[in-house]
């Protein structure tokens, strides 16, 4: 799920219709590794804080925005965050799972 300060900005008409017309302009293709995205997520290149979440020119203009498939946006978040994040067909946010360190095994 989204971050607790985020959750109303990404069920906001402003963010819905942002990201749907950033998808469209990118004809639905990963920015990343160039393939069609049946699924997807329109990235925030500079993450979302309590802090720049209500300046337009960070949360909504295009300059911040990338187009990832779900494979890409998922490799984006594990390698910096180390969690895996879980999304629904139109790329909302329905879960997240945190990753252990390297060489710590997963639990059961």
């Amino acid at each position: 799920m989204a971050r607790d300060f985020a959750k109303t900005f990404y069920n906001s008409a402003a963010w819905i219709k942002t990201s749907k017309a950033y998808a469209a302009s990118r004809l639905y293709i990963c920015e990343r590794c160039g393939r069609p995205a049946k699924k997807y997520v329109v990235h925030h290149k500079k993450y979302l804080t309590p802090q720049n979440i209500n300046d337009p020119y960070v949360a909504l203009s295009w300059d911040n925005l990338q187009l990832l498939c779900l494979d890409c946006h998922n490799n984006e978040h594990n390698t910096k965050n180390k969690r895996k994040i879980f999304f629904d067909s139109s790329g909302q946010v329905v879960g997240v799972q945190d990753l252990p360190p390297k060489g710590v095994p997963k639990a059961p």
